[in-house]
């Protein structure tokens, strides 16, 4: 909508100029005044509002650009450069305009005042390309009257994940090489500040002086209309109140400012007090209208010979974006685990789902998708690659949480292709077996999770990729990890591979009901699963990233509004923390009470165990040195040849 709206103003005045500021700064390509702009992004809002869409526009972002020794092209007086912004269209495969900065007179290193205004989104991909020129005809909406200088391409992710959101691209030419080359760009984005949106409007209903012991009452409350401040809309309804100690009292509300008043505080809102009736026909009591700004500041309505509403502790909560929080610090890392069980067939076999087949193999396509978004977001790209429902000879157990690698102390995995690499190399080494269990792929991930909170990681979020080919059978106990899990920095994404059964898996994805562990005695703190089908979007990988990862960021947020942590919070944590090496001690020490030598024990730790469970590490501590496991492993081998 942003860039239709750019559009239509461009094909008013694509190349007209302002007044000269007095540093000599010409807009040039429709770029107006800071005044203009602001009411062309609120134009922008209020487009996307009137289709009721409720964008989450705390992932707006600005990119502010300058060039510097760019080349001088006019001879008698140096180039009036200028820069068309493009964006990777991901479904024609094509850059689209999304926006021009305006033109500055006589400069070689430009510091461009018109920023350009962009819809984050995490789920994609989002490739940008810069065209820079040297304006000689000014009033000429065609780029081909003007002089190309030079292009450079980045990402959005690149920008967001530099230091200080800020770096240097070189320009190219490639039509035409010019001594001294054709300068450099520098780009850095910033976060545009909440138009509120996100906000959450919080109060308690109480009322007094008139209601009986005997009957139920509730509210309803309204929008008005954007064209019509008469018709109401309703969006939110309470519970039936409590009555106690002579008051009725209802549950703590929470609502999105922009539902309830569109973020416009003079907003006239309706209410309605109803008695609830068995038969559907609840009794209207009374109704009210009133400016929210004044319900904010009286918190009460009175209601005549009925008796007086509080709305006590009526406020605005600010909600912070996830840009905001990314912009901080904030890491976000990866865990991927694959289904190495029974039903996925013989690797070897065309019909299996872990055929060799790099184009057709799910699992790799699955992880590429979803795995090149988030590697992306990770410090240091290194991603603990797991496998569960697999056997490694010569034990004769499954595992339900093994590494890829052959060492559970140290199993991550150099970026996507690392952890490509290592599955590859499993597939000819581990025998597929069962059954299909995701308890103890979950506490792994939620001992990660605690092991960096207890040491003061306040900045500190996870991912954890499961790819599965089918229903599982331990559902009762992924449910209650799901439940712990619900309170940690951990989101869970689910990806069902092949044509089984899933219908556990959006049992999991609770968006209508929350899951509830009996064992536990409560329910999920927040919603922290989702789960996508692979063959829905079989076809298009950016897609399925897309529907894969759309709640990420709103899961995040949750948890660090939650947990308190502001994105103006410095990230803390032990620098020198080794979670793995802190895991690999505790075994250590448990080992030792059973009687083993410490120095059979650390040989054997160092030279790593696919997996954490004491039952399968102690046969390679009873004199099978012979099976010490991971020596296949530890050869790299290469990934395009297999």
């Amino acid at each position: 909508l942003i860039l239709e709206q750019n559009k239509a103003r461009k094909g008013r005045k694509i190349m007209g100029c302002c007044a000269p500021t007095s540093a000599d700064v010409q807009t040039v390509g429709g770029i107006e005044s800071a005044e203009q702009q602001n009411r062309d992004g609120e134009q922008a809002f209020g487009l996307l509002k009137q289709m009721n869409f409720q964008p989450d526009l705390s992932n707006m972002m600005e990119i502010h650009i300058s060039c510097k020794n760019l080349p001088d092209l006019d001879g008698i007086s140096k180039s009036d450069p200028m820069i068309v912004v493009y964006l990777m269209d991901n479904l024609s495969k094509t850059f689209k305009e999304i926006g021009r900065t305006e033109m500055v007179k006589d400069s070689l290193n430009p510091e461009f005042v018109k920023a350009i205004s962009l819809l984050y989104m995490f789920e994609e991909k989002q490739r940008l390309k810069f065209e820079v020129y040297d304006i000689d005809e000014e009033h000429n909406p065609d780029l081909k009257a003007q002089e190309f200088i030079g292009d450079a391409e980045t990402y959005v992710h690149e920008i967001i994940r530099a230091e200080k959101q800020n770096i240097v691209l070189k320009l190219q030419n490639r039509s035409q090489k010019r001594k001294g080359g054709n300068g450099t760009l520098q780009v850095w984005g910033e976060s545009l500040p909440d138009k509120g949106s996100a906000n959450l409007i919080n109060f308690e209903l109480e009322g007094a002086g008139f209601f009986s012991t005997q009957n139920k009452f509730f509210f309803k409350m309204f929008r008005t209309k954007d064209d019509d401040d008469q018709e109401l809309v309703p969006v939110y309804q309470t519970a039936c109140g409590r009555y106690s100690n002579g008051r009725q009292k209802w549950k703590k509300a929470k609502l999105s400012s922009f539902n309830l008043i569109r973020d416009d505080y003079s907003r006239v809102i309706g209410i309605q007090l109803l008695e609830w009736k068995g038969s559907g026909n609840h009794k209207v009591l009374a109704e009210h209208r009133i400016p929210f700004q004044v319900l904010l500041e009286e918190k009460e309505w009175k209601i005549p010979s009925i008796g007086t509403i509080h709305f006590t502790n009526l406020h605005i909560e600010e909600r912070p974006s996830f840009l905001d929080y990314v912009f901080s610090g904030t890491q976000i890392s990866l865990i991927t685990a694959i289904d190495f069980t029974g039903s996925n067939g013989d690797p070897r076999s065309p019909n299996s789902l872990h055929y060799y087949d790099l184009n057709n193999n799910q699992y790799i396509r699955a992880l590429q998708a979803v795995g090149s978004i988030l590697v992306n977001y990770d410090s240091d790209k290194m991603i603990p690659t797991i496998g569960y429902g697999g056997l490694f000879p010569p034990l004769q157990k499954a595992s339900h949480c093994f590494a890829l690698n052959g060492n559970i102390y140290q199993p991550d995995a150099m970026g996507v292709e690392g952890s490509l690499q290592l599955y590859q190399n499993a597939l000819s080494k581990v025998r597929l077996s069962g059954p299909t269990n995701f308890a103890e792929i979950i506490r792994f991930a939620s001992d990660m999770c605690h092991g960096y909170m207890s040491q003061g990681f306040n900045k500190q979020y996870f991912i954890l990729l499961i790819i599965t080919d089918g229903q599982i059978m331990d559902f009762k106990q992924t449910e209650e990890e799901i439940v712990r899990a619900s309170g940690l920095p951990l989101s869970i994404i689910i990806v069902g591979v092949g044509k089984a059964d899933f219908s556990d898996m959006d049992k999991l994805d609770s968006d209508e009901k929350p899951l509830y562990s009996s064992r536990l005695g409560r329910k999920v703190e927040r919603d922290i699963v989702q789960f996508v089908e692979f063959n829905s979007y079989a076809n298009n990988p950016d897609l399925l990233a897309k529907e894969t990862l759309a709640e990420i960021p709103k899961q995040m947020v949750d948890f660090f509004v939650k947990q308190h942590v502001k994105p103006s919070d410095m990230p803390v944590g032990q620098p020198n923390y080794n979670y793995f090496e802190e895991k690999k001690e505790e075994k250590r020490q448990e080992l030792l009470t059973q009687g083993y030598q410490d120095s059979a024990i650390q040989e054997l730790l160092n030279r790593g165990v696919p997996d954490s469970r004491t039952e399968n590490i102690i046969p390679y501590l009873q004199g099978a040195q012979n099976i010490l496991f991971p020596q296949w492993l530890f050869k790299q081998c290469d990934f395009v040849n297999i």
